[in-house]
C-alpha cells in the first residue's frame, strides 16, 4: 500500500517514490500501489503476498 509522505501526497512502500494522483502502478518500480484481492475469497491481500492467508489460494 502506498504511504503518506511528507506534503500529503503518496509514496510508494517498495521504492519510496512519489506516486501519481490516481495511479494504480509505481512509475518507478512498477509495484502496485492498491491493495490485490483474493480471486477465491475477496479477501484484502498485503503487498508481496503469494498465497491467500484466509483460503490459500494462489495470489
Amino acid at each position: 500500500m502506498p504511504q503518506q509522505a511528507a506534503g500529503g501526497g503518496l509514496s510508494c512502500s517498495k521504492c519510496g517514490a512519489l506516486a501519481s494522483a490516481g495511479g494504480r502502478f509505481c512509475s518507478q518500480c512498477g509495484s502496485a500501489l492498491t491493495p490485490a484481492q483474493c480471486l477465491g475469497c475477496n479477501t484484502t491481500l498485503a503487498q508481496g503476498t503469494s498465497f491467500c492467508p484466509n483460503c490459500g489460494k494462489a495470489r
